[in-house]
């Protein structure tokens, strides 16, 4: 899947907590997408390559990193909110 990017102008104008929302919606969108590929094959009997078990494993943590920024960020930016 392609990420699709705000214009330049609205870009600068995000705060913190929108930037790594974005972020973490591009990388959920790239793991469901190896995922939804993994599981595809599995079910027509075939085993993912070992490459393609290694871009999920990758795409998994791009995800957590991402999660783990935006928590970061979000505590930060909105202190009162749990």
């Amino acid at each position: 899947m392609k990420a699709v990017f705000p214009p330049m102008t609205e870009f600068f104008a995000m705060d913190n907590v929108d930037v790594l929302t974005l972020r973490y919606r591009t990388a959920f969108d790239e793991y469901q997408d190896i995922v939804d590929k993994n599981a595809e094959l599995s079910l027509m009997g075939d085993k993912p390559s070992p490459q393609a078990q290694l871009e999920e494993e990758r795409a998994f943590d791009e995800l957590d990193s991402a999660r783990y920024a935006l928590l970061g960020a979000a505590s930060r930016a909105y202190p009162t909110i749990h």
